[in-house]
């Protein structure tokens, strides 16, 4: 997954905890293993707060000179719970609820977040 990131947008730091949704395929819901993502097959637990990785920007070549880095590693979620999206009509997303630490270096796009660590709270009934 990748976070698209304007030339001057900056970093921020989370002053209080903040609330976030996450989402996968509903077979990939394992309520006693936890939560598997959709992209990198990483697996979340209730209640544990993952290591810290570093939002590092990157500036593919055939884009140089423009306005536009992404961020290829961190923690993706979202503003709001997006349940309601299906591929298919046989396919359906489940959402967990997920806090990114106070404390946490983030982006946010007003839709989209990426942030150096984050804790699963638990599933969306």
């Amino acid at each position: 997954m990748c976070y698209v990131v304007e030339r001057n947008e900056l970093p921020r730091i989370a002053e209080e905890d903040i609330l976030v949704y996450k989402n996968t395929l509903e077979w990939h819901r394992k309520p006693d293993q936890g939560f598997e993502s959709l992209y990198r097959e990483y697996r979340y637990y209730p209640n544990d707060e993952h290591p810290k990785v570093a939002l590092e920007l990157e500036e593919p070549e055939h884009l140089m000179n423009t306005s536009t880095k992404f961020i290829n590693k961190g923690y993706h979620s979202y503003t709001k719970d997006i349940n309601d999206k299906h591929l298919v009509d046989y396919i359906r997303f489940v959402s967990a609820e997920f806090i990114i630490p106070k404390g946490t270096k983030y982006y946010h796009n007003g839709c989209e977040y990426v942030s150096e660590t984050i804790k699963m709270k638990g599933w969306i009934t």
